[in-house]
């Protein structure tokens, strides 16, 4: 399942709306984080957690809190780098072609590995809903 919370939501929306996007990329972007959204399964983000993990922006703490809230397997990010660790309680930090990579290997049953430079994990498994 897509792990997703309401502040996600609409940290997508707002990033849709940035100037180097074109009217027709923005309107496109908007259905599929529509679309997305659908098929979601939205977390109740408590108010009261602890400090949690350091990371680069802080705006992408939403994301790790969601992932750890919603025992996510992977965060999917295109700002990578912007994470400081490589894995986040149990969700490794991926951008969407790792993550492509990730389940086209798990669909044939192959070793899974979020890139070269990271070994296979053999613990970690791609639960699809």
């Amino acid at each position: 399942a897509i792990v997703m919370s309401e502040d996600i939501l609409a940290e997508y929306r707002r990033v849709v709306e940035y100037p180097k996007f074109s009217s027709h990329i923005k309107s496109r972007m908007h259905i599929l984080i529509e679309e997305i959204a659908l098929h979601s399964e939205f977390m109740v983000i408590p108010d009261n957690l602890p400090p949690t993990e350091e990371i680069e922006d802080e705006d992408d703490l939403i994301y790790v809190i969601a992932a750890h809230v919603g025992e996510a397997d992977a965060i999917i990010t295109g700002n990578t780098s912007h994470f400081t660790k490589p894995v986040y309680g149990r969700a490794m930090v991926v951008s969407a072609r790792e993550f492509i990579n990730m389940c086209q290997a798990a669909s044939k049953n192959r070793p899974v590995s979020a890139s070269k430079s990271r070994p296979p994990d053999p613990d970690l498994e791609l639960h699809f809903r």
